[in-house]
């Protein structure tokens, strides 16, 4: 294998990784949308304060 080939094998390697990594992201911030209109995490958006972290 020349050095040209691992480098064009190592960039697509990175180009799928990248991809796959934009999915989960995508995924995980629809995951947050729908979770929040569900009211499933009211604190995210206004946590309660403890009167000890004043």
């Amino acid at each position: 294998m020349t050095v040209s080939n691992a480098l064009a094998d190592e960039a697509q390697v990175i180009k799928d990784t990248n991809e796959a990594l934009q999915d989960i992201q995508e995924t995980l911030a629809f995951s947050l949308v729908d979770s929040l209109k569900a009211g499933d995490h009211p604190d995210i958006l206004a946590p309660r304060l403890n009167v000890k972290d004043l």
